[in-house]
């Protein structure tokens, strides 16, 4: 009886326990019902709080992003918008295990405020550093901080903006003091965005002063140290979007399971438990699955992850960062590739995903615009572009890798990574001239190849014609063949040499032979013998003899016709 009842009370209390489960996530939706969404260009806010304080932070948001692009001369954006978590209060923000700031969150970052109270510094700081380095190439550091500490104190009243107030006296650094001197003296403020937009092109600080305000850099820095230590700094209107949050935004309700997932995207310690809940509940199960991968992910657990993002792929993961990571994790290069297509789908715009397809792809020229994408979209990533400058560096392409290693030592974060990225980039110059030397040797000796073979195709062919030639060639002694037309009237004869008579048209030659005879030879043209062999005139009585076609011909008294002369 006892092992009975024991048996019936373990039954009844396993039910009980699902029971609970099944009861607290109905519970915590009904909880949640109260939550509504609204979207600005750059911002998406989950809020708890009434329409008017959601409407009113959307603003403020919304102006900060305005005035920062203002000052770099850039469209800020962010794809997709950054998710904003409002709370009603501080008390329901820490009651989430959430903290004021920006974390990245399950699909993008996240930024957890409270309505009671104003915009946090180190959250308008952070959003400052993280939107330079979604949409510009990196500033200078002290450029950058500078900026950073100065819009930390922004205030947004109604349709007016006001910058300028200052920190607390510990951060009122000098680079703090450039900022406020350019932004809120009258004669600087207009030309500050072309200083901003040429140092984040890489310009240098000497030109970009040159450029924005005509004075030279050093001119522009004394200046800077009298304001500074002048200590007066007052606030200014600042620039301003023509933005009614009434007006240009919406408030819209949403579903509990959504403002639920919105808390479990935070990532932080009470996310698992939100994310079993809505897989027990059958609610967003690709989106949970997800999200307990990269938790599994953050904790250094490969396999769990992988398995996790293997089943929200499998679910239909819509999430182009969990893809990317799944990616990462996949070691089967198929399903790698088909996932980074599909994040690529989903946000062309996602570098990780161009760098990753970059890093994989065998095609050539596949992975040359692959890497160029990511670089592109994220200027300030190093690391994407020292990848693309090594891989154009192996191309040969030096020039290209040059301007690659330039931009991966202007993102650089450290002075460490700095220097190494500049020697890397001044070692490409010393790969150039090697390359070139290489090449020109290589020509040189890829031309004396070619001509050498042209010389031995030349001599085989003669010897070959010789060849053909000796085979093909009669008996010259037995058929030899006279040059002149009528061999039958060919005659030699002996004698001496009288005078060379020369007229305009013929020259003959006279010749008395040694039987007491005179021959009279017409010679055709006595060039052909050589220059001064005949000799026009009465000749020395030298002795000769020659070859001659007899063809008597009475009108010009001549015997025949002169072939050949030999003298003795």
């Amino acid at each position: 009886m006892t092992f009975i009842l024991t048996q019936a009370c373990a039954k009844l209390a396993a039910a009980m326990r699902r029971s609970v489960l099944v009861l607290v996530f109905p519970a915590l939706l009904a909880a949640q019902n109260h939550w509504s969404v609204s979207r600005g260009q750059a911002f998406q806010i989950y809020s708890e709080a009434p329409a008017k304080a959601t409407l009113h932070t959307l603003g403020q948001l919304e102006q900060f992003r305005f005035v920062l692009g203002s000052i770099t001369g850039t469209d800020l954006k962010w794809n997709p918008p950054l998710q904003v978590l409002l709370f009603r209060d501080a008390s329901n923000l820490e009651a989430a295990g959430a903290v004021p700031g920006i974390v990245d969150g399950r699909e993008r970052p996240m930024l957890a405020l409270a309505a009671d109270a104003a915009l946090p510094r180190a959250a308008l700081e952070q959003l400052t550093r993280r939107l330079l380095a979604a949409n510009t190439g990196r500033l200078p550091e002290a450029y950058e901080k500078g900026l950073e500490t100065f819009l930390s104190t922004l205030r947004v009243e109604g349709a007016k903006v006001i910058w300028g107030d200052p920190p607390p006296a510990a951060e009122r650094t000098r680079d703090w003091a450039r900022v406020h001197m350019l932004a809120t003296t009258p004669d600087y403020a207009g030309r500050m965005r072309v200083l901003f937009y040429n140092l984040q092109r890489g310009v240098t600080p000497e030109a970009a002063w040159s450029n924005a305000y005509g004075r030279p850099s050093a001119e522009m820095e004394r200046e800077v140290d009298q304001y500074w230590k002048a200590g007066k700094f007052a606030a200014a209107d600042a620039p301003s979007a023509a933005i009614s949050p009434d007006r240009d935004f919406y408030v819209k309700n949403v579903a509990p399971e959504d403002a639920t997932l919105a808390q479990a995207d935070l990532l932080n310690s009470h996310s698992a438990g939100l994310y079993r809940q809505m897989l027990n509940a059958h609610h967003h199960v690709a989106e949970a699955d997800e999200g307990l991968g990269l938790l599994a992910l953050r904790d250094g657990d490969l396999a769990a992850a992988r398995d996790y993002l293997k089943q929200a792929v499998a679910a239909g993961s819509h999430n182009a960062a969990a893809l990317v990571q799944y990616a990462r994790l996949e070691k089967n290069p198929a399903p790698a590739r088909e996932a980074l297509d599909d994040a690529l789908k989903l946000n062309p715009q996602l570098a990780e995903a161009h760098y990753l397809l970059g890093q994989k792809a065998s095609d050539p020229e596949r992975r040359t615009t692959e890497l160029q994408a990511a670089a592109r979209l994220a200027p300030q990533e190093a690391r994407y572009w020292e990848a693309l400058a090594r891989w154009q560096a192996e191309q040969k392409s030096f020039a290209d890798a040059a301007r690659s290693w330039t931009a991966a030592e202007q993102a650089a974060t450290t002075n460490a990574e700095r220097e190494r990225l500049h020697q890397a980039r001044m070692a490409i110059e010393t790969q150039r001239l090697d390359y070139e030397e290489s090449e020109r040797q290589r020509i040189a000796e890829e031309k004396q190849r070619a001509l050498d073979r042209l010389k031995a195709k030349a001599l085989s062919d003669l010897h070959a014609a010789e060849a053909r030639g000796n085979r093909a060639a009669p008996d010259v002694e037995k058929n030899a063949i006279p040059w002149w037309d009528d061999a039958k009237n060919n005659t030699q004869a002996e004698g001496t040499l009288v005078r060379v008579d020369c007229t305009a048209k013929t020259t003959r030659l006279v010749v008395a032979t040694g039987d007491g005879q005179t021959l009279r030879l017409r010679v055709a043209d006595r060039r052909q013998f050589g220059p001064g062999v005949l000799t026009c005139g009465p000749a020395k009585g030298q002795r000769i003899a020659v070859e001659y076609m007899r063809k008597p011909d009475a009108r010009a008294a001549t015997d025949g016709e002169l072939s050949t002369i030999t003298f003795h």
